[in-house]
């Protein structure tokens, strides 16, 4: 979806001007503050900073239709210049969030690419979120699955001698230190929306970090999105539906033509941050851990057409969906549901909309079907319920407080747990 006021015209300019003609889409607006979460890739302003009067007006235009709760909301909100340093500014109305470090942005300026100029454009501020790329990324993976390959092998008495050892190891793979990167960037665009503040999120192609850091946001913004059929809903969409390499990042072809170079575990990344949040709030999501680690392994099984190709148009051009079966079928099915659900989910109505939602595909399970199926989990599991919340209700009201944190059906994600809760096992 894009504004009104932008004709074709304008789109195939702004199209030029960004890399991979990803335009700005809005993919979501808060219904409490109108302000909207949009994405796109970056733009090809190369080392002189080239300008595009109509990208311009367009992310100009994306800063419309805040109710006057967001005007309200947005005038003291706090921001932070490219440099880092905070200020206080009292026309911002965006946020242009750059998912990659400063330096990363630099550099692709030298090749014609690069960001923002903020300067160019009204009432936004231009933030890095310093997300490494997929080699950096795939490279901690790596080192994870062979650490954990080592202290699984090895006999207990020299897993205890190695303990503090084995964490220092894990520190030293920074697969936790870019898990804290990501749900850091998501909170951050959380706050900003609730707070009046429309969020353009782009990195490079905007089909990697882009996709990552837009998810997160909708998951800690949108209880819908933390029901089964609403996550399914936001992976087609913000995943396959904006590209996703999943051939190349999950490595599906044995072309020599596809590098090993692009192959990364961006998507399997996305889910563990998932499960981080979901540990934090274990009433909030209706899908348990089974459920994102099946996602997680049929990403790379090509058992189901769902991940495969790259783009809509392949899977078109190829009658994916006329020859494969679907993931969603199989996970939503009557049959399999249960397994998948979290038996302490707390049903919240949805506070916010998704204008570009597609309904049609993982809602083949109607609505009154997926109702009558809490309705019985809940009244089978009722007591254990209880007991499950008013055992984590301590813990609960140390990390929310009520009178500051987020508004009802959002959640916040405290930065600290995501590093406690891997050492949890290890002492």
């Amino acid at each position: 979806m894009v504004p009104s006021v932008v004709d074709d015209g304008m789109l195939a300019k702004i199209a030029q001007y960004r890399s991979r003609g990803r335009v700005p889409a809005t993919v979501w607006i808060h219904e409490g503050t109108g302000a909207s979460l949009s994405r796109c890739a970056q733009p090809l302003a190369g080392i002189f900073g080239g300008r595009c009067p109509e990208d311009e007006r367009m992310v100009k235009a994306l800063m419309d239709g805040l109710t006057p709760e967001g005007r309200q909301k947005r005038q003291s909100f706090p921001c932070t210049a490219a440099d880092g340093s905070k200020a206080r500014v009292k026309t911002v109305k965006l946020i242009i969030l750059d998912a990659r470090p400063w330096q990363a942005a630099m550099g692709n300026s030298v090749m014609g690419k690069g960001t923002e100029n903020a300067e160019n454009y009204e009432g936004c501020v231009l933030e890095f979120a310093k997300i490494d790329n997929i080699h950096a990324v795939r490279a901690s993976l790596e080192g994870l699955m062979d650490l954990c390959a080592r202290a699984f092998s090895a006999d207990e008495g020299v897993r205890a001698q190695a303990n503090l050892a084995w964490l220092a190891e894990l520190e030293a793979t920074k697969w936790l230190h870019y898990q804290s990167l990501l749900l850091g960037a998501a909170e951050r665009m959380r706050t900003a929306l609730s707070r009046g503040v429309c969020v353009l999120v782009h990195c490079s192609d905007g089909w990697d970090r882009t996709a990552q850091l837009v998810c997160l946001a909708l998951l800690l913004l949108d209880p819908e999105y933390r029901t089964l059929e609403g996550f399914a809903r936001m992976v087609e969409l913000q995943w396959c539906g904006f590209g996703h390499k999943f051939a190349e990042r999950c490595g599906h072809y044995a072309d020599p033509a596809f590098q090993k170079g692009q192959q990364a575990p961006v998507f399997v990344q996305f889910l563990e941050a998932v499960w981080q949040v979901a540990r934090q709030h274990p009433t909030e999501f209706e899908f348990n851990e089974r459920f994102l680690a099946t996602i997680a392994y049929h990403a790379y099984s090509c058992r189901f057409g769902t991940f495969l190709f790259n783009t809509e148009f392949e899977r078109e051009k190829y009658r994916v969906r006329m020859e494969t079966a679907s993931l969603w079928s199989f996970l939503l099915a009557p049959q399999n549901r249960r397994k998948f659900t979290n038996q302490l989910f707390t049903m919240r109505k949805t506070k916010a909309s998704g204008p570009r939602e597609r309904r049609d595909r993982p809602d083949k399970y109607d609505a009154k079907k997926r109702g009558s199926v809490h309705e019985s989990l809940r009244a089978r599991g009722k007591k254990a319920h209880a007991r499950a919340r008013s055992a984590i209700s301590s813990r609960s009201s140390s990390r929310r407080n009520l009178a500051s944190g987020p508004p009802e059906g959002e959640l916040k994600v405290n930065m600290s747990q995501v590093l406690n809760k891997a050492f949890e096992k290890c002492e």
